[in-house]
């Protein structure tokens, strides 16, 4: 069988395409990620600040994480960023069944 005439080589898509064709099923209420205040305001570096993809994480005009759960497109930087080089103030737990993102090829 020629495998080659049944396959293309994959299209280079931009992240904000990716993103663009991401499918979130929010469950409000039960969020998969959360932050611990205290952690999070002692922690000097703030790597989730600068690994997140997606830019769910933010500073307020306070200086405090700000964080956009629902956006989440589950890649697992923060949570690996924080753990190993920040104050392990972030947690994160598998969505419940049926929620969370749905990537869409396309």
């Amino acid at each position: 069988m020629d495998v080659q005439r049944f396959l293309k080589p994959m299209q280079e898509i931009s992240l904000d395409d990716k993103v663009g064709k991401t499918q979130f099923k929010i469950d409000s209420g039960h969020p998969h990620m959360k932050i611990d205040p205290s952690l999070c305001v002692s922690c000097s570096d703030k790597p989730c600040l600068y690994v997140c993809p997606v830019r769910n994480f933010r500073l307020d005009e306070a200086g405090k994480i700000v964080m956009s759960w629902e956006g989440c497109i589950e890649c697992g930087g923060a949570i690996v960023a924080c753990q190993r080089l920040g104050r392990r103030g972030l947690t994160w737990e598998y969505p419940r069944g049926g929620f969370g993102v749905r990537h869409i090829r396309g």
